[in-house]
């Protein structure tokens, strides 16, 4: 099995097809270069358990899964969401908070957009997601419902917003949810 360090890893991905213009944005640095999301990666103890488990839970596809096993990447869209073992970061002497069932949450979720969120969080607790909150309609329209996958991080479920949501709506929201909560 040939050796995975980060590098080798991003290399690894050129043969991959170009993901597409959603989403980018231009910048005002280096020429007006345009910037995008290209992917998010959650460290995880174990790389095929977390592809497995994706598969079950959201009905991801595996886009690319490196030879070693040690890192994945599922299909999403534009952006990949990518999965790389904790112990790439650990190996680079970088302290880092790992994600554990039965703890906090880190700081941070991906969000699934799906058409039917109920059905999507009942799959997902049928394939051992943990419940964190039920399937809501939000004051903005969207419906929202978060899970924790199998390592404890979390996962939102909703369906897309629409276009007529004004960001003024989503705050208020959002400041009315966060209020229910205190």
């Amino acid at each position: 099995m040939p050796h995975l360090t980060l590098t080798n890893a991003f290399r690894s991905w050129e043969h991959l097809p170009p993901k597409g213009r959603h989403g980018m944005v231009r910048s005002e640095h280096k020429g007006n270069m345009p910037v995008r999301l290209g992917y998010a990666i959650i460290y995880v103890p174990d790389v095929t358990a977390a592809v497995e488990f994706y598969e079950r839970a959201f009905g991801l596809a595996r886009r690319f899964v490196h030879d070693s096993g040690e890192y994945a990447e599922m299909e999403t869209g534009a952006t990949a969401l990518g999965f790389a073992n904790e112990g790439f970061i650990a190996a680079q002497n970088h302290p880092f908070r790992t994600n554990r069932p039965g703890e906090a949450p880190a700081g941070v979720e991906i969000a699934l957009i799906v058409e039917d969120v109920p059905s999507a969080f009942e799959r997902a607790l049928t394939a051992g997601a943990e419940r964190w909150a039920e399937p809501a309609v939000k004051p903005w329209g969207q419906t929202v419902a978060f899970v924790r996958d199998l390592n404890g991080f979390l996962v939102e479920l909703c369906t897309a917003i629409a276009a007529s949501a004004s960001g003024e709506a989503i705050l208020t929201g959002i400041a009315q949810d966060a209020g229910d909560r205190t």
